[in-house]
């Protein structure tokens, strides 16, 4: 492929995906945002009343609105890695038939590290409030990425943050392995936080 193509192709990305992912893909980040948001935190078993986007150029946060009975900033943001998503979708351009798709086969170092790289890039001074709380909710649908694997590579570790005081990272739908089992749902992990 050349390299127009390549630009092209990456300029699309950071807009609006041609296929739509479990969380994303939507042409309305703002509600996308608020209801990953609403979700997440939700299936994290907190109280979430309405949200509201912050408008832009007013961010961070994304939103803002009542958390168990507080008033919160809410950052959202996608976990990917944009290398396979730009290989997987030139695959899929070539073979239409699905054959293309590619997914990383993540390693403990490479989630824990790109969980505390988002952390530490959202991790700035909101505007508005003030607020009693101020989470990141961060997403994703990555493949390899199940809740058994995840729970395993986040045994033990801790996360830095300074002002941020929440982080929660939901995948997307899992089943239930069989019906005796947990109900099918959104896993959902709590990060644990230590203060930088």
């Amino acid at each position: 492929m050349d390299d127009d193509y390549d630009d092209a192709l990456i300029k699309a990305l950071e807009t609006v995906r041609p296929v739509r992912g479990y969380w994303t893909g939507g042409a309305d980040r703002a509600l996308e945002e608020r209801c990953n948001a609403k979700m997440v935190l939700e299936a994290a078993g907190h109280q979430v009343g309405v949200l509201q986007s912050r408008v832009d150029g007013e961010d961070p946060p994304d939103c803002e609105g009542l958390v168990d009975g507080q008033w919160c900033g809410i950052e959202v943001t996608e976990l990917v890695d944009r290398e396979t998503l730009k290989a997987s979708m030139k695959g899929l351009k070539q073979h239409p038939d699905g054959s293309g798709g590619m997914y990383l086969n993540w390693t403990k170092e490479q989630l824990v590290g790109e969980l505390q790289d988002r952390i530490r890039r959202k991790d700035k001074a909101p505007n508005g409030g003030p607020y009693n709380r101020y989470f990141l909710v961060i997403v994703t649908d990555e493949f390899m990425l199940t809740s058994d694997v995840v729970g395993a590579y986040l045994k033990g570790a801790v996360f830095q943050a300074e002002l941020i005081t929440d982080v929660v990272l939901g995948l997307s739908y899992e089943p239930s392995p069989t019906p005796s089992d947990r109900p099918g749902g959104n896993p959902i992990f709590r990060l644990p936080l230590a203060r930088r």
